[in-house]
């Protein structure tokens, strides 16, 4: 039997741009929008991770890093998700984070329940009003 080899994590190039604006539209009203030229700076900034199951794309993760890294988008295919492929993306930036890693998330998403597995502690809720009228929750993990 053969062993799986596992995801792939690796910084995006601008020859993946095509599939992130893809994959980032089809997600939109869970992650937001970004426009294409909005990737292409934080491809070029080093700061969009991509994951591979494979050899195939099936998800990425765009943050931001200071103190803490921030993820602001983070998707995986619906055909691949289940596969700890966000979890892989998520293991990347802590590795690169100084102190821990926060992020916000809507409170009506199912993926509230991923954040919280990962040990992330919801902050609080922000229910400011926005475009879609659905409250915010924010997470923090700090490195131990």
């Amino acid at each position: 039997m053969l062993e799986r080899a596992g995801p792939l994590v690796r910084l995006a190039t601008l020859a993946d741009l095509a599939y992130i604006v893809e994959l980032a539209k089809r997600e939109t009203d869970t992650i937001g929008f970004i426009p294409r030229a909005g990737y292409v700076q934080c491809i070029q900034d080093r700061r969009v991770l991509l994951v591979e199951e494979n050899g195939q794309e099936a998800g990425f993760c765009y943050w931001t890093q200071g103190e803490l890294a921030h993820v602001i988008q983070i998707a995986v295919q619906d055909d691949a998700r289940r596969l700890r492929l966000g979890q892989a993306l998520i293991a990347e930036v802590d590795r690169q984070a100084c102190a821990g890693i926060s992020l916000r998330c809507w409170g009506t998403l199912p993926a509230n329940d991923f954040w919280r597995a990962l040990g992330f502690t919801r902050l609080g809720t922000d229910y400011t009003p926005n475009a879609r009228g659905r409250p915010v929750n924010r997470y923090l993990r700090l490195k131990r």
